[in-house]
């Protein structure tokens, strides 16, 4: 007997709280799993993917969205939606926040014993989360998972995909699903469009480094900071998730390529890469680039910067939201009200990691992992990141050891 949407939302899973939850105590199929879903227009990409999440997800779960001031009717469609979905949740900015920041948002929100952070142009597959759980469930040091798809660099891709509409796109996951039963592999990085996170690596590294803005190398820098921690990322090959990628970009008029180039002088500032290395050569990182004081990322308590309803269930910009409710201020992801108690945290995590957790064993046992997975330096992927034919000319001429591990992108997604 399948119960309605309406009696599982009576559900203890779907109601908010302050408590926290207990690996402990909770089997991995029993817990609740928080989707952090991002939002800029693109409405139609939006209701799609939410759709997907509904008719091929049946392990308890919640949504928290994050609007990054839409002007499309997005806002009008998710106050109707959370109307009918007591698991939802809706954070509305007044401006676009960015990828990390606004990601950072969502987490702050999380109940879950994991965290996906999914952007809004994917179309899951069905039981994508149970397969997924099975992979952290059969490989405990497991911190990052992510799936394969039809638009990503790396691995992760699926190269010319056959299908054509939807419902040729769920009988192609299917049948990829059954050939690819159980298999995984272990990666140095998992691209961001769909990351699902245990909490203790949020809980021990933080969020997304805002520094890198509206998005690009943010994935690589959390994957980093990750494996520092001690925690592997890895591909479910059995997992496949469809990707039309590039949406918001092309929507908001953002020139791709040079937000890359931007945020890649942003990354080589960061992690000691050296100034005058092109983005075309990648990035193989030393003993001397990592340093315990890059791991944490703080994640600012919401109820600073925003005020939400009675429910807790929708949160405007406090600049616009006097007439809503505070009282509602539950953050059951430890958040931080203010910069020194943030500063003391990484503090803390800097040290834990220098001293109990003997740092130059974690460099070293890092670098290895990153070397033996990746033989060759990491990449952005050119035809992923459409470079333009300028762009491939600069690249020419660098030492062919540094050849892409990636595989390219579908050329019919670009």
């Amino acid at each position: 007997m399948v119960l309605p949407r309406r009696i599982l939302h009576e559900v203890e899973w779907f109601r908010p709280t302050t408590n926290r939850l207990h690996p402990e105590r909770s089997p991995c199929r029993q817990r609740l799993i928080s989707i952090v879903i991002l939002t800029h227009n693109q409405l139609d990409q939006t209701r799609l993917c939410l759709e997907s999440i509904e008719r091929n997800t049946s392990h308890p779960y919640e949504i928290v969205i994050v609007d990054n001031c839409s002007t499309d009717g997005t806002v009008r469609y998710l106050r109707n939606y959370i109307l009918t979905h007591e698991n939802v949740k809706v954070i509305s900015n007044t401006i676009n926040k960015g990828f990390a920041a606004g990601n950072n948002q969502g987490l702050a929100l999380t109940r879950g014993e994991y965290i996906v952070l999914l952007n809004n142009d994917t179309i899951v597959s069905k039981n994508w989360l149970q397969h997924i759980l099975t992979v952290f469930e059969h490989h405990p040091n497991t911190g990052i998972i992510g799936p394969m798809s039809n638009y990503v660099s790396g691995p992760q891709l699926v190269p010319q995909v056959v299908y054509k509409t939807l419902e040729e796109m769920e009988q192609f996951a299917l049948k990829w699903t059954m050939d690819h039963e159980g298999q995984s592999v272990p990666v140095t990085r998992i691209v961001g469009f769909c990351m699902i996170i245990r909490r203790a690596v949020v809980e021990r590294i933080g969020g997304l480094d805002e520094r890198f803005g509206i998005g690009n190398f943010e994935d690589d820098d959390f994957c980093i900071r990750a494996t520092l921690a001690g925690y592997e990322s890895r591909i479910a090959k059995n997992v496949f998730i469809h990707h039309t990628g590039g949406q918001t970009f092309n929507g908001s008029g953002i020139n791709f390529n040079q937000q890359m180039l931007h945020n890649w002088e942003i990354f080589k500032d960061k992690w000691g890469i050296p100034t005058d290395t092109p983005i075309q050569r990648g990035y193989r990182l030393t003993a001397c680039t990592l340093n315990a004081d890059k791991i944490y990322v703080e994640i600012s308590d919401l109820s600073t910067s925003h005020k939400s309803d009675s429910f807790g269930k929708w949160w405007k910009s406090r600049a616009v939201s006097s007439h809503l409710s505070n009282s509602h201020q539950y953050a059951p992801l430890h958040v931080y009200h203010n910069s020194q108690e943030a500063k003391q945290k990484a503090d803390q995590v800097s040290r834990q990691v220098r001293t109990h957790y003997a740092w130059e064993k974690i460099v070293q046992k890092a670098l290895e992992r990153m070397h033996t997975i990746a033989q060759r330096p990491i990449r952005r992927n050119q035809a992923e990141k459409r470079f333009t034919a300028e762009d491939a000319e600069n690249a020419e001429g660098h030492d062919s050891q540094y050849t892409d591990r990636n595989e390219c992108c579908n050329p019919d997604q670009t």
